[in-house]
């Protein structure tokens, strides 16, 4: 908020004012005419902007006091010309409603300044909020392989010196993978004129994409993966769809990685749901013991990835296994028009037999 327009406001209304007592005290006048006329009315407009722009534009309590004295000078102005009388005093209100009238557009255009300035705040709020996720889903996942491959090396410098080579290729993928993940998350954040529909497609990968990571993740420790990819499932899914369950087998893999060192075996499957109309992803791991995530160590990776999987009408659950180890289960809508078409054929089922 400015407070030049308050304290012009101000000392226009505090000049109108003594104007009008020196008016007063010289002794009543004729009505005005003429030049006369038309200073008073071009004071009279500059004190109803003044009332607008301090309203509007000055720090509260400052355009309430500048505001008041202008909407006073405004009002008894016509005491200049004439004594005081019924009639005057009602020509005096009508002009202080004026006024009013000035200060309520003021006030209610700040109201709408204020609130496209909450909305922009909202909306940086929510970039951050936005980016601080892809990081975590994407930066930790590279970032937590190069620390696996690290602590591989170094067993293997000791018993295998011969594979370091190749293991220090990996490191250098998955380090350029990491900068470039955060180039694109950055740039994505920064733009002028970001997308509304989210990443562009493709951006973070998609359910196609799910074999090439895991094998990464395989290729970068001793965990088993298994990936079961039902093609029908994939068709169904749409585009912001598919990358969310790419997002959460990012999730549940950086994971496994973190909390469940002892894990050998991973599988993923992604499948038409038990349900007409919706799409499920699972992955479990066969680690020999479910304790309690470290408070210290657990982040809010899981927290987002139901925001957003709820927001697609989906729902999200994480807990221990029927046997061993910790089993998230992901379940999406499909598309609109396949969804429509299921249950139609659902329908007609129930309506044969």
């Amino acid at each position: 908020m400015t407070t030049w327009a308050a304290g012009a406001a101000a000392s226009g209304g505090v000049g109108s004012l003594l104007i009008t007592g020196f008016w007063v005290a010289a002794g009543p006048r004729e009505e005005p005419s003429g030049p006369a006329l038309a200073l008073w009315l071009l004071e009279i407009a500059l004190l109803l902007v003044l009332i607008f722009l301090s309203v509007r534009k000055g720090r509260p309590r400052s355009a309430a006091v500048a505001a008041s004295l202008c909407a006073l000078a405004v009002g008894v102005s016509l005491l200049r010309f004439g004594s005081l009388s019924p009639q005057l005093a009602g020509g005096c209100c009508a002009w202080g409603l004026s006024a009013v009238v000035a200060a309520l557009i003021g006030g209610y255009l700040r109201l709408l300044d204020l609130g496209r300035q909450r909305a922009v705040e909202q909306a940086r709020l929510q970039q951050r909020l936005e980016l601080a996720s892809d990081l975590h889903d994407y930066v930790a996942h590279d970032v937590s392989e190069i620390l696996a491959q690290v602590q591989a090396a170094q067993i293997l410098a000791r018993t295998d010196p011969g594979r370091l080579p190749r293991m220090l290729e990996r490191m250098d993928a998955a380090a350029v993978r990491a900068l470039d993940t955060l180039d694109r998350t950055v740039h994505g954040a920064l733009q002028e004129n970001p997308s509304t529909d989210g990443p562009e497609p493709g951006l973070w990968g998609s359910v196609n994409d799910i074999a090439p990571l895991a094998n990464r993740f395989q290729s970068s420790g001793t965990v088993q993966v298994d990936v079961q990819v039902q093609d029908e499932a994939v068709g169904v899914l749409s585009q912001e769809a598919g990358r969310e369950v790419y997002r959460a087998v990012v999730e549940a893999l950086t994971n496994i990685r973190r909390h469940a060192t002892e894990a050998r075996k991973v599988r993923i499957a992604v499948r038409r749901g038990p349900e007409a109309g919706q799409v499920e992803l699972s992955v479990t791991d066969d680690a020999p013991a479910v304790a309690e995530p470290d408070p210290a160590r657990t982040g809010h990776g899981l927290a987002s990835l139901s925001a957003r999987i709820q927001g697609l009408g989906g729902t999200v659950w994480a807990g221990p296994g029927q046997v061993c180890g910790w089993r998230l289960l992901v379940t999406l809508p499909v598309t609109t028009e396949t969804a429509r078409e299921e249950r139609s054929m659902v329908t007609s089922r129930r309506a044969r037999s």
